[in-house]
This record gives C-alpha cells, structure tokens and sequence, in this order.
C-alpha cells in the first residue's frame, strides 16, 4: 500500500497549489520525498529527500535544510514568489501540460535508499 499526504488545492486546475508528501521507499516512516506544485504560479519545486528521525534537533536541521524549498513562504506574495524563482529559476515555467510531459526539475533517482537530485 502506498500513503502519500497532500496540503493545498490538488484538483488537476491551473489554479493548483499544494504541497505533496510520500514514503521513499513505500512502506515505512523514516524517509519521505516532499514536492511543492504552484501551477497556479508556475513553480515545482521537484522532489526533494526528507528524512525523519526522533531526534528533535535532526528534525530542526531537515526543516532548516528544505526551507528554500518548500517552506510556504516562498508562495504566499508576488515578491516571495520572485525571490522563489531568482534562487530556483530551473522550478520556473511549470504549467499542468508541462508536469504531465516531462520530469520535474528534482527527481527520485534511487527509490530504496531516498536520494533526489536535479533531473537532466
């Protein structure tokens, strides 16, 4: 079985936005890929690794380490957003055609041990 999470508006529309959650490798709960899809913008993230542990601090440095990411900042205003797309202009551009034809600008390359990198 697979279990994915999703926060924001994720109904196929141009006006979609959340943010998408889900096991890497399917089945347990230490490690997860995370994506942030801002069609209504015209931003994807990619995927990005996450790892959890019990350890509160490692969980402080995960979160720490995603925010240029996913942190939901980056979407709630027009300068966010700009400030967004000069860091990650390779996120820029995403339309619901685009997502469905190519690769996000971050992959899951190595489902077994959760390893993303920019897709080529």
């Amino acid at each position: 079985m697979t279990t994915w999470y999703v926060s924001g508006n994720n109904d196929g529309s141009r006006n979609a936005i959340f943010l998408q959650i889900n096991e890497c490798p399917i089945g347990q709960t230490a490690a997860y890929t995370a994506a942030v899809y801002a069609i209504r913008y015209r931003i994807c993230s990619g995927w990005h690794a996450v790892r959890l542990d019990k350890d509160s601090d490692q969980i402080r440095d995960e979160a720490e380490r995603l925010d240029p990411w996913l942190h939901h900042r980056w979407f709630q205003s027009v300068a966010n957003r700009r400030q967004y797309r000069i860091a990650h202009p390779e996120c820029t551009g995403w339309s619901c055609k685009r997502v469905r034809h190519e690769r996000p600008p971050y992959v899951v390359v190595d489902a077994t041990r959760c390893i993303t990198a920019r897709s080529v």
